[in-house]
């Protein structure tokens, strides 16, 4: 139910929507550490324990991220997508205005579920959608947009946190989920004229290779997510000595 015929180009301006949620992804992996020392002013907590916070998602996301893409193999891509990108929005919005740590875990825990629903059903919307010759260049261009983001995270959680607050680290994760769910949501009509009635034999055939980015992206995730906890919260420990 969600191929393409081998015959159809492949839909390389939809797929730029797709690649924006990915570099979001990896935006948020690098984004939060730079402000740990001041989230933990404000929460009133020890920095050890604020560094959760970067590894709840990736946590949260490993847990479930296989279950969810068996469970959603047969339901249509942009639904799963368009469903995973309003939850991960949801969840940041939650973190943007925690009163508490526990609140702000439980928004990177949403944020996770969230990731977990939208990271297979877009590597599998990419395989399926590719044209057989094109398809190594349509996954190889959502693992660089997910690299990218983890590149510019640092940085801009760094002047958001010295500037306007950590807080608007979170709104403008926020703010790029949701205008990525609105323009998918404008992208849907012309998903639906492109979805044919049946899966084509060579999206049939990508499954396998489906099935490895999902486990191999999820893998990454939480190991990446562990590393930047742990540098994250010794760089905080020292510039909050250094400011001391």
């Amino acid at each position: 139910v969600h191929g393409i015929r081998r015959d159809q180009a492949t839909p390389w301006s939809q797929h730029v929507l797709v690649y924006v949620v990915f570099f979001l992804m990896g935006c948020d992996l690098f984004l939060i550490p730079p402000p740990l020392p001041v989230m933990a002013d404000a929460f009133g907590t020890g920095i050890a324990a604020t560094a959760w916070v970067v590894t709840m998602f990736g946590i949260s996301y490993a847990c479930v991220s296989p279950i969810f893409g068996a469970l959603t193999a047969n339901w249509r891509r942009r639904t799963v997508i368009l469903g995973g990108v309003s939850v991960m929005a949801a969840g940041v919005l939650v973190c943007a205005s925690a009163p508490t740590l526990a609140v702000a875990l439980v928004g990177r825990a949403i944020g996770g579920l969230g990731g977990a629903l939208t990271g297979p059903a877009m590597w599998a919307y990419l395989a399926e959608t590719s044209s057989i010759h094109e398809r190594g260049r349509a996954i190889a261009r959502a693992a660089a947009a997910y690299a990218g983001g983890q590149i510019v995270g640092v940085p801009a959680g760094t002047l958001l946190a010295a500037g306007a607050g950590w807080r608007w680290a979170f709104v403008g994760l926020g703010a790029g989920f949701a205008a990525s769910g609105l323009l998918l949501v404008r992208a849907v009509v012309r998903w639906v004229r492109r979805e044919p009635a049946c899966r084509s034999t060579s999206a049939s055939g990508a499954t396998g290779t489906i099935a490895k980015n999902t486990v191999t992206h999820t893998a990454l995730r939480l190991s990446i997510s562990w590393m930047s906890r742990t540098a994250g919260a010794r760089i905080a420990t020292m510039t909050k000595a250094a400011r001391a």
